[in-house]
């Protein structure tokens, strides 16, 4: 049996309104914007709200599947199966196409409203409507339908995104090089059919995202190779071409950052900051975000050369656009004023931090244990952020709920850290945990200065194995060092620069534990 391969997924989307073919029945058209809700109950104490954006009209007879959707969804949080709605008769397999593309429809929606949980719940309710199909006549119908080669190119770049949402890279990398060549071989065309962008910045994106899938990959070369690529297209116009060199060289000097190739990093992220400059893009609002993520990661490459002084500059000058009151602390993806914040923090100060503290603690020797028989079974997944020094021990982590579903916890692979999480979540709320997971770093390690992107948040630790060697794992942060002890907790905001040491003998291992700010309200 066919498990609904994403080309299936993405071909139906292509069928629906979204490309233009309105009157195909099972296509959504435009009308209002709905929420709908749907709470569910994981027995971890608290519930939790599935919002799925909508953008059928209140007549259209598919926006069942949207609520039957997320019923699904709510099931399976729940481990409900009864929840799992039922498939009509496959008797009418194009029935099937219909409510699939209609819920692949509202998962893509979902996926352009940056709602990615909801939008693989729609997707896996959808798969299992075509799963309760006849098959091989919903391919057939699937086949009765000619794609040009640009409605192809949007198939395989719409593979690609939800690859890349996965955390699939090698399947993106795949769809992607097939994307960039299908729209090189086509006929030429001026602009877009579709949203009437020029068809070669078309393809410039397409190929920009190669290249940070293949970074993602550690293909490094193929990553710089789709650069070169890159710059075969020349867009026209003085200012085009610069804002187009800036963004490459932004690109060249991340690529070069994961390699380890820091001084030839350094040097592209000189190039596009002058650019930008250039430009005249430094402190306006609608580039200031994206500026500062690429002077963060300059900081970054000029600490890790050791280039101190040059580093607390820019980030001087990265703190000014941005409006952080530190320029230790550089959180480049969401900044929150007025929130209690210092490189470490007092438990005594947050009480609910406090309870949760006490609670790892009364678990430790469990989560210990747990810990010790994955280090054993090598189950840590080398980190790949480029964050540590590749020429040194690794750094190594578990994920136990993480940013993908924090309603979903691993208890296949960490039932005892899962039984914490249930236990924190009944008695501070499932909102308040945002990630927990097993954090390895091995002998001789260094994870090297950089900075948490968002001070919404903070950090615990929970140490499990710390090496008894005098003051040889070390973690500065804020410019003050300080280390681990077994079975205790630290407590701190990871926005500010740190970094971590481990000249011991053995690995370090912690329960790390990322909370909601308790100053921080969302609404």
């Amino acid at each position: 049996m066919l498990h609904a391969p994403l080309w299936i997924v993405a071909l139906s989307l292509i069928m629906c309104g979204s490309f233009g073919s309105q009157g195909r029945p099972g296509c959504f058209v435009d009308g209002g914007e709905e929420a709908l809700q749907v709470v569910d109950d994981t027995g971890a104490g608290a519930g939790r709200t599935h919002r799925v954006e909508n953008q059928c009209t209140a007549t259209d007879p598919h926006c069942s599947d949207l609520v039957e959707g997320a019923a699904y969804a709510a099931g399976e949080v729940a481990g409900d199966s009864s929840a799992h709605p039922q498939a009509p008769s496959a008797a009418d397999p194009l029935l099937q196409l219909d409510r699939a593309r209609s819920l692949l429809d509202q998962a893509n929606a979902a996926l352009n409203r940056g709602l990615p949980v909801d939008s693989r719940r729609l997707a896996q309710h959808a798969a299992h409507v075509l799963q309760q199909a006849d098959e091989s006549n919903a391919l057939s119908g699937l086949l009765t339908w000619t794609l040009s080669s640009w409605e192809w190119f949007r198939v395989l770049s719409l593979k690609a995104r939800v690859a890349s949402t996965g955390g699939n890279a090698t399947e993106a990398i795949v769809a992607l090089r097939t994307a960039v060549q299908i729209l090189e071989s086509s006929p030429p065309r001026s602009t877009s059919p579709v949203d009437g962008r020029p068809m070669e910045m078309e393809i410039i994106a397409t190929l920009m995202d190669l290249s940070g899938e293949q970074m993602v990959a550690q293909l490094y070369s193929d990553s710089l190779a789709t650069l070169r690529h890159v710059e075969l297209y020349q867009p026209a116009g003085a200012d085009s071409r610069k804002h187009f060199a800036k963004v490459v060289s932004f690109q060249r000097g991340k690529t070069l950052r994961c390699a380890n190739q820091l001084e030839a990093s350094e040097i592209e992220y000189h190039k596009g900051l002058a650019l930008a400059k250039d430009l005249d893009e430094v402190g306006k609002s609608e580039t200031a975000a994206e500026l500062v993520k690429r002077m963060n990661e300059l900081v970054e490459v000029l600490n890790w050369r050791h280039s101190t002084a040059e580093a607390k500059q820019i980030a001087a000058d990265a703190a000014a656009i941005a409006g952080w009151p530190d320029p230790m602390q550089r959180p480049v993806h969401r900044f929150q004023a007025g929130l209690r914040s210092a490189p470490w923090l007092e438990l005594d100060a947050f009480p609910t931090v406090a309870t949760l503290a006490e609670l790892l603690i009364d678990h430790s020797q469990m989560l210990r244990d747990e810990c010790d028989s994955l280090v054993n079974g090598r189950a840590f997944r080398r980190q790949t952020e480029c964050l540590h020094d590749p020429t040194r021990g690794s750094w190594g982590y578990i994920a136990v709920v993480g940013d993908a579903d924090p309603a979903l916890c691993t208890t296949a692979t960490t039932p005892a850290a899962c039984r914490w999480v249930a236990a924190a979540q009944k008695l501070v709320g499932a909102a308040e945990i945002v990630r927990v997971g097993y954090s390895k770093v091995n002998p001789s390690a260094w994870i090297r200065p950089h900075t948490g992107v968002d001070n919404t948040q903070l950090k615990l630790h929970l140490g499990l194995r710390v090496p008894d060697e005098a003051a040889c794992a070390t973690f500065t942060i804020g410019g003050d060092v300080r280390g681990w002890q077994q079975d205790r907790v630290i407590f701190f905001d990871d926005t500010y620069e740190h970094s971590v040491w481990n000249n011991c003998t053995t690995a370090r291992t912690v329960l790390q534990v990322v909370i909601r700010h308790p100053d921080f309200h969302s609404d």
